[in-house]
């Protein structure tokens, strides 16, 4: 990945965040953790694969699974989905369940 390959990127502040999400008091993790929101089923299970509905559109942050909790884990998991899309040899393929 480098930066030719980010289409776009968000960054916001707590602040921010709690206007934008109407997160009154913030929230780190950007969601609640339920059994319902929480591991494969982050944050929906529809969405808990990474991939979005449009085709190399993925997912990745705290609302992503694992969850913000398991900090950088988002990210490496969207990583392995990305990697197992491209092809990209020497990268451990994604699991559901993390």
């Amino acid at each position: 990945m480098t930066r030719d390959n980010i289409i776009a990127h968000r960054l916001y502040t707590p602040d921010q965040q709690e206007v934008k999400n109407l997160m009154w008091e913030g929230d780190c993790l950007v969601g609640e953790i339920s059994p319902d929101q929480s591991g494969v089923n982050r944050p929906f299970p529809e969405a808990s694969s990474h991939r979005m509905e449009v085709e190399r559109l993925y997912l990745c942050g705290p609302s992503s699974a694992p969850g913000g909790g398991a900090h950088a884990g988002p990210g490496y998991q969207t990583f392995k989905v990305i990697a197992e899309d491209l092809g990209l040899p020497g990268v451990i393929p994604a699991e559901r369940g993390y």
